[in-house]
């Protein structure tokens, strides 16, 4: 069964490296690319060009090696980039042996590894690009409402609840960050993604999710700002930490909860 793992795990690395480099730029592309095409059709509504080649997108070629983990230590690149995908590859690999172990339900390792996978993507990209796809986030949303019609973490109504209530929250909450500071506080892919981590979860660990996420972020802040000697006030990825926040929450919510709050 190992080697399935392995397998797996192999192929949904190379299948992640992929992603990561080509979806950030592809993004980038379409954006640009529909700017254009809005100004054009403001100044210049007569020259305005067919759709099928205003939107065409045209990403570099990469190496089929590119796509293999662990491969970026024979890169030719900055050494930032090689231990960001090095990073990459051993947290993909740990968390996949370590989910093996976890869970002794195929459904339950399974619908976790895809849960795990998608998070890592995710992480990675906002991290870098700070950018949460929603072509990842919907993924994974979607996967969270299917598993909760099968209650594997939890019913189908505490998950459309905590989608409802996750999404409202922060979106209230950045409204009044607004409000007050006058500029964005938390990006709208903040608030789908901890949506979709809510579909997995249920309403019940929307607040311990948020608190550890919130926790995580300010360590980080911290840790940045002795070491780098950077600015606090300088941008934050938040999705990272409430992926971070969500794997642990699926795996030990209800044992994180008695602890902290009972």
């Amino acid at each position: 069964m190992l080697y399935i793992l392995f397998g797996l795990t192999f192929l949904a690395g190379a299948l992640i490296h992929g992603i990561v480099m080509y979806l950030p730029m592809a993004l980038h592309q379409s954006w640009h690319q529909e700017c254009k095409a809005y100004l054009q059709s403001i100044n210049q509504p007569e020259t305005l060009a067919p759709a099928d080649t205003l939107f065409k997108i045209q990403l570099p070629n990469i190496k089929w090696r590119r796509l293999l983990p662990f491969s970026s230590f024979f890169w030719k690149e900055k050494l930032t980039t090689k231990i960001s995908f090095l990073t990459l590859d051993m947290v993909l690999f740990v968390s996949s042996l370590f989910l093996f172990y976890h869970f002794d339900n195929y459904a339950y390792w399974a619908s976790s590894l895809l849960f795990s996978w998608v998070l890592i993507t995710s992480s990675f990209i906002d991290f870098e690009h700070q950018i949460l796809p929603d072509e990842l986030t919907y993924i994974l949303l979607w996967a969270g409402l299917m598993a909760s019609c099968s209650n594997l973490y939890t019913y189908s109504t505490s998950a459309i609840l905590g989608v409802i209530c996750a999404y409202l929250s922060l979106f209230l909450a950045s409204l009044l960050f607004k409000l007050i500071r006058k500029k964005e506080g938390i990006g709208q892919g903040d608030l789908k993604l901890f949506a979709a981590i809510a579909a997995w979860v249920g309403v019940a660990q929307l607040p311990l999710i948020l608190f550890a996420a919130s926790l995580f972020s300010l360590v980080f802040i911290l840790l940045r700002k002795i070491i780098c000697h950077k600015e606090c006030s300088a941008p934050v990825s938040f999705g990272p930490f409430l992926a971070l926040s969500g794997w642990l929450v699926l795996l030990w919510g209800s044992e994180l909860t008695s602890y902290l709050f009972l």
